[in-house]
């Protein structure tokens, strides 16, 4: 999982990583990696969410899987700041009540942010577009949740990671 601040000016950014089970990522800066040393971060290609698009959004972040939502949002927040028009629900799992109120401050006005896993709960996702990220068996599962509660695939995006 990883953790840190916004890049300074000095574009440096600092970075707390914990290894956990199925995290080859972290794993490997930790245990590759010193205080000090120089890791180079790339931009993700695309865009995770469509930001033009008016539709409710369905955001589902698995555990340790939180940093495409937090980009999603931050994304949706820069193009849409009071986007209260805009049906947006985040589901993720956090360990901690306050990381919740965190991701919050990142969202657009309005969006409703969920401690808890995602369950389809009988609920219609259809309209929805769904961004979905976690482990590649978490995103099948969701994936698999979100096809029978009537969403298209085409209306899904997935950030597998690990």
């Amino acid at each position: 999982m990883l953790g840190g601040q916004r890049p300074d000016t000095d574009r440096t950014v600092e970075l707390h990583v914990a290894i956990h089970r199925d995290d080859p990522v972290g794993a490997d800066l930790v245990e590759r990696t010193s205080p000090g040393d120089r890791v180079h971060l790339h931009l993700p290609a695309g865009d995770p969410v469509p930001l033009d698009d008016h539709r409710p959004l369905l955001l589902v972040a698995h555990r340790d899987a939180v940093a495409p939502i937090r980009a999603a949002l931050t994304a949706l927040r820069a193009v849409h700041p009071a986007d209260t028009e805009r049906n947006i629900t985040v589901y993720w799992p956090s360990p901690v009540e306050r990381d919740v109120f965190r991701l919050a401050d990142l969202a657009p006005a309005g969006t409703v942010v969920i401690r808890d896993r995602f369950s389809a709960d009988g609920r219609d996702w259809s309209g929805h577009r769904v961004f979905v990220a976690g482990t590649a068996a978490s995103t099948a599962e969701d994936t698999a949740r979100l096809r029978r509660a009537g969403v298209p695939a085409a209306h899904c995006v997935i950030a597998s990671i690990g």
